[in-house]
């Protein structure tokens, strides 16, 4: 199924109430009322009436039946029924758009408000990957040998990881939205680290996250789409001025 400003918004959702952090409710408002619209077009066409008895049932009452409300309303609707899905594809491209508008008038926002919700979490990851001593949070016999406190550490880090987890695809949803491109730089949503940090994680871990990062000594801080797009900008100068420095020393060696 092909990703939509519907499945983004969800992701948003999710991110949100994971974290405990309530969306601004002029967000929400805003994302209801395109679904709401998407949701009324579809079932307006369904729940047409029938305009022949109207008509007959405004004339039985002694009224004009050209003017009558009920006969109108179904003369429209009728209308648009003969469309065919006309209207409900018009009401979705609407409410795509309107909720494409809405979550990237709302990220900045949001990630920030996320951002503070995390450091406590960051904070534990960084305390479990100095204290606990194992670089894979799925070794609890390691950990249950260490006592209650190693246990308590464990406990703390998985639950921020589960929060990193939400938020990460909460901005992801929102990137979506913007068109923004993560997918090589995903570990900067993370944290704003260095080449050479992000490439110490690449080759010892088995996968990108919070705890790998955390584990390697990077500071935990989500970004907003604009200072994702900040850090993107500052590694893919500092890969260049590498390289250019690398094709330097490789010509004098020639």
């Amino acid at each position: 199924m092909q990703p939509t400003p519907r499945l983004y918004a969800s992701q948003v959702r999710k991110g949100a109430e994971t974290l405990g952090v309530p969306l601004p409710p002029a967000l929400v408002e805003q994302l209801d009322h395109a679904d709401n619209l998407t949701h009324t077009a579809e079932t307006m066409l369904r729940g047409a009436g029938d305009l022949n008895e109207a008509v007959l049932d405004a004339i039985e009452a002694g009224r004009a039946f050209h003017t009558d409300k009920a006969v109108q309303r179904l003369v429209i609707e009728r209308m648009l029924a003969n469309q065919g899905h006309g209207i409900a594809d018009a009401a979705r491209r609407r409410s795509m758009q309107q909720q494409r508008a809405t979550l990237v008038e709302f990220a900045d926002v949001v990630l920030d408000e996320w951002a503070d919700a995390l450091s406590e979490h960051s904070a534990a990851l960084t305390i479990a990957a100095t204290e606990l001593g194992v670089d894979n949070l799925d070794d609890v016999r390691s950990v249950i040998t260490r006592g209650p406190a190693a246990v308590q550490q464990w406990s703390d880090a998985q639950r921020a990881t589960t929060m990193w987890a939400a938020a990460v695809q909460g901005f992801t949803g929102f990137a979506d939205a913007a068109r923004i491109d993560y997918s090589g730089h995903k570990a900067l949503i993370f944290a704003d680290a260095d080449a050479a940090g992000l490439t110490a994680v690449r080759q010892t871990a088995r996968r990108l996250d919070a705890w790998n990062l955390a584990r390697h000594g990077l500071p935990l801080e989500l970004a907003t789409l604009d200072e994702f797009r900040a850090r993107v900008e500052r590694h893919e100068g500092a890969a260049d001025d590498y390289e250019q420095e690398f094709e330097l020393a490789d010509n004098r060696i020639g």
